[in-house]
């Protein structure tokens, strides 16, 4: 019997809801996944439940406790400072009129509506807005996945306002803040992550030989792109990177002084800030796949710079400068990895699936529609002598060490290629 292969690549982390069998699809990996995870031994489910939620749940403890601390105790301090203030000029006042009449107590306090919400509102609006945050990100776990996309809105705008006010007071200054609210996603990310995306054995082309891979796994697929749950942790803390770098360069700006320093903080959050703050809600919704936002991100590159040049043409404050600077190395940093993803996937691994079709007259013929997946018996050339191992650390460090030293000589190869193609073309 004769058989017909045909080598195609696979999108692996895109879902057309639209096909019945590709939603079908996934629905059954995800009741397999959840059946197997219900059959773990109960050392197992513990491991996992520790991991999982418990140090989870301590990461955003130890990230937004620090913050309210600061944050309350700052304000404590104000109350006081202006109390003292308050104080001192009663007393003045006092001897200069040589009166014998006491300073009121109820006069002394010092009363400001945002100092009063600081101190006696805000830890507990951290405490339900992050603890319902945190909440609705574990009912991933035991949800039909129809209700994540309303799940996960739910959690960005819980997260959203303590966010932004965070940002406005800059509790541990400006790096550290910006730092504690980026770190701030990964918690909820991997929570989310570990619901959404089911683990699966899958036959790969890595280096340029077959092996089998543990897909979607934390310890057995080292890879932030083909790992579902790597590239979406990644994904959406980058993108709350993004937009939080913007938050961070228009906050100084609207506590300046000047009308330009306002007015192109105003710009700014209208141009960039809302568009990125509207790709990160995309990218919670669409949890998916990675979406091509290629207008959001064009407009971005083609606004930053009149925007920058508007800037240094007037303002030299370090604080806003630093902010600057920051948000043009973030977009560096951006193109970069969006680079290198695909330089990593064309040249370390891909997919692999093989379609087999009957063409044997003896045999009845098969329709193309009803092929088998399998993995072809082709033998693709080896670039190098080492096998891929995605759940070795060490080897996927080293392989993405050595493409990333010889990348120079790949895109010379890539060059001439190009050349002897079509030299090839024009003369034969």
């Amino acid at each position: 019997m004769a058989y017909k292969i045909e080598l195609k690549m696979k999108h692996h982390d895109f879902i057309t809801w639209k096909d019945p069998k590709e939603r079908a699809e996934f629905e059954n990996d995800l009741r397999i996944f959840r059946k197997h995870r219900g059959e773990r031994s109960r050392k197992e489910k513990i491991g996992w439940f520790i991991a999982l939620f418990v140090v989870q749940l301590g990461l955003v403890v130890s990230l937004y406790a620090p913050c309210a601390y600061f944050i309350v105790t700052a304000a404590k301090d104000r109350k006081k400072e202006e109390e003292k203030i308050i104080k001192d000029e009663c007393v003045n006042a006092s001897l200069l009129n040589q009166s014998t009449e006491k300073c009121d107590s109820d006069k002394l306090e010092y009363y400001d509506l945002q100092n009063y919400i600081l101190i006696n509102l805000y830890p507990y609006l951290t405490f339900f807005c992050q603890g319902t945050a945190f909440l609705s990100s574990c009912l991933w776990h035991v949800t039909n996945y129809r209700w994540w996309n309303f799940l996960g809105t739910v959690t960005a705008c819980l997260c959203l306002p303590v966010d932004i006010l965070i940002f406005y007071l800059e509790p541990l200054g400006s790096f550290g803040t910006m730092a504690a609210m980026v770190l701030g996603f990964v918690p909820f990310c991997v929570v989310i992550a570990d619901a959404a995306f089911p683990t699966k054995s899958i036959t790969i082309l890595a280096n340029g030989k077959k092996t089998t891979l543990y897909r979607n796994s934390w310890t057995h697929d080292l890879s932030i792109s083909y790992n579902q749950r790597y590239n979406f942790v990644a994904r959406i803390t980058w993108k709350g990177w993004r937009a939080f770098s913007t938050v961070a360069l228009c906050i100084p700006l609207f506590k300046g002084s000047k009308f330009d320093e306002l007015a192109i903080g105003i710009v700014i959050m209208s141009l960039e800030g809302m568009p990125q703050m509207m790709s990160l809600a995309i990218g919670m919704m669409h949890w998916d796949s990675s979406v091509d936002q290629c207008g959001f991100e064009l407009f971005e590159s083609v606004v930053d710079i009149p925007l920058v040049l508007w800037y240094l043409s007037f303002y030299s404050s370090p604080t806003t400068k630093n902010a600057v600077i920051g948000k043009l190395l973030l977009n560096c940093i951006t193109i970069f990895l969006v680079r290198y993803s695909a330089y990593i996937e064309k040249y370390i691994y891909a997919e692999n699936v093989g379609k087999y079709i009957y063409v044997d007259k003896d045999e009845p013929e098969v329709d193309e529609d009803d092929y088998v997946s399998v993995v072809t018996d082709i033998k693709p050339a080896t670039r190098c002598g080492y096998i891929y191992d995605g759940s070795n650390f060490v080897n996927v460090f080293t392989h993405h060490v050595i493409y990333a030293i010889v990348c120079p000589f790949i895109g010379l190869w890539e060059s001439f290629s190009a050349m002897r193609d079509a030299f090839i073309r024009d003369v034969k």
